[in-house]
């Protein structure tokens, strides 16, 4: 009995003393290795893939929570102007009617994608000021505008009394983009392309294209043109027409 425990803890002690002392250090490089410069590489080229995939992705998730916000911004401009017609008995038509009677901030009136160090609106405003047939009343504010009202149009409510439906009365300009690609020239508004937002009299926002039409003058030219109203409420074609006649008529 003694013997076979001898035995015993002899095998037992040669089967844990197999590997050597140099065997053992090769076995503990070779799990502490780091990794070699072609696989720094292929993981430096898998990582650089993978960003270029889906960095559309993520620019075009940030722009499309951008519009969200926007939407969501006037939204509370139109529950603001509600609020304050009804206590009042006074139409807005601007935000920065809201904004000097106190009922909203002035942050509440810029656009997260408007890229313009003093708003939108505050340029239609200066461009119209200077032309004749602008409101010289309306002028740009000191403080960052970026959705433009009818009122900053130069609009009337008499000349949206002819829409056919949508009618709103203020616009964010900053989801379109320009005709010659510029970011500010020009936001004449005729030379607008794409998409915006329209803040509808019932508080909803609706998005809308810009729309132009073509007639023959007088000298039978075909011309193009676009109304600043058009952009406030949709218009039949043939009173778009009409209009876009009566444009020319004063040019």
């Amino acid at each position: 009995m003694h013997r076979s425990r001898i035995r015993a803890r002899m095998s037992g002690r040669n089967m844990y003393s197999i590997a050597g002392p140099k065997e053992a250090a090769r076995g503990s490089a070779l799990d502490c290795r780091g990794l070699s410069l072609i696989e720094v590489l292929i993981v430096v080229a898998i990582a650089a893939i993978l960003f270029l995939v889906l960095q559309p992705v993520f620019i075009t998730s940030k722009r499309q929570a951008m519009q969200s916000d926007s939407t969501s911004r006037l939204h509370q401009l139109g529950l603001a102007a509600q609020i304050y017609s009804e206590a009042n008995g006074l139409k807005v038509r601007s935000c920065f009617e809201l904004v000097e009677a106190g009922q909203v901030q002035s942050s509440l009136c810029t656009a997260p994608l408007d890229p313009t160090q003093e708003g939108y609106s505050n340029i239609v405003m200066r461009q119209l000021s200077r032309g004749r047939l602008g409101d010289k009343s309306v002028h740009p504010r000191p403080y960052k505008l970026s959705f433009v009202g009818s009122r900053d149009a130069n609009v009337s409510d008499a000349e949206l009394a002819k829409a056919s439906s949508n009618l709103g009365w203020l616009i964010d300009l900053s989801p379109s983009e320009s005709e010659s690609g510029g970011v500010i020239e020009p936001l004449l508004l005729a030379m607008r392309k794409g998409v915006y937002l329209r803040l509808l009299e019932d508080t909803s926002v609706v998005r809308r294209v810009f729309t132009k039409v073509s007639i023959r003058n007088k000298q039978g030219q075909t011309v193009e043109c676009s109304g600043n109203p058009w952009l406030f409420a949709d218009f039949e074609q043939k009173i778009m027409e009409e209009q876009c006649g009566q444009i020319q008529e004063r040019l």
